[in-house]
Order: C-alpha cells, then sequence, then structure tokens
C-alpha cells in the first residue's frame, strides 16, 4: 500500500470513501463537510502499487502531546466498501503504525463511532484497546 498526500483531482473520489463514515446523511452534506476538512487537515490516499490509479482509502493523522507523552492520533481513516476485508485495511494501518514507530510516539490514538462495529473489531484485533467510549489506544513504546 502506499500512502501518497491526496491530490485535487481525488477529491470527488475521497468523499465517496469518506461516506463510509458518515453513511447515514446524504453526498451532498457529506462533500461539503469533506471539503471543510481538506482546508484543516491532511489527507492522505491509500492505494496499491500494482493498481496506482484506484483509490482504496483515505487517511488523515497528525501528533498530539498529551499527559506528557507524543501521541499519534489517526484523524480519519476509511477504506472503500469494494476493498474491505482484502487485507487493505490492515496493511495500511502496520504502515501507518510503524510510521508512529519511526517517529517515536509512545501511544496511537484513534476516534470511532458506536455505528462502526465492524471497525471496532478490526482495532480489537489490531492490538487496540478501548479508552473512554469510542476511543481506542495502542502502546507503542
Amino acid at each position: 500500500m502506499k500512502l501518497k498526500p491526496l491530490k485535487p483531482k481525488q477529491h470527488k473520489k475521497a468523499a465517496k470513501i469518506f461516506w463510509v463514515l458518515f453513511p447515514f446523511f446524504g453526498f451532498w452534506l457529506v462533500w461539503r463537510f469533506f471539503k471543510f476538512l481538506l482546508g484543516r487537515h491532511r489527507f492522505y490516499s491509500i492505494k496499491n502499487r500494482r493498481r496506482p490509479k484506484k483509490l482504496l482509502g483515505l487517511a488523515a493523522f497528525t501528533t498530539l502531546i498529551f499527559f506528557k507523552r507524543k501521541w499519534f492520533y489517526l484523524k480519519y481513516f476509511a477504506i472503500a466498501p469494494d476493498s474491505q476485508g482484502q487485507g487493505v485495511g490492515s496493511q495500511t494501518l502496520n504502515k501507518i503504525e510503524a510510521k508512529a514507530r519511526r517517529q517515536k510516539h509512545d501511544y496511537f490514538l484513534l476516534l470511532s463511532s458506536p455505528w462502526r462495529t465492524r471497525a471496532h473489531k478490526f482495532y480489537f484485533k489490531k492490538g487496540f484497546k478501548r479508552w473512554l467510549g469510542f476511543i481506542f489506544f495502542k502502546k507503542l513504546q
């Protein structure tokens, strides 16, 4: 899997994948929200090396200093529905986690939503622990 900064020509496709996170809203509202977030977060495209034209997912992450620790915060992480269950999310999360370890983060943090129960099972499988509702974390160091 490759993580590259999201290009403007990919925004519409990325918004359709972003819709996975908010399935109960209409696409127009998700598109407006996604465009709003683009100005505030750096999104990365998730692509396969063998099929570089197909957008498989997107992610946005940053660093937080919290309780005197360095936290890697995965703000948004979504895999296209037709790519789920094929190891794309697992490979990508492994790559993102390796990046966090290289940058000497102490913890890996992500937030989820109550309706994303399938994602919760995936996070548990990847070694995350639940903390305060739908906040998941993993100790890296």
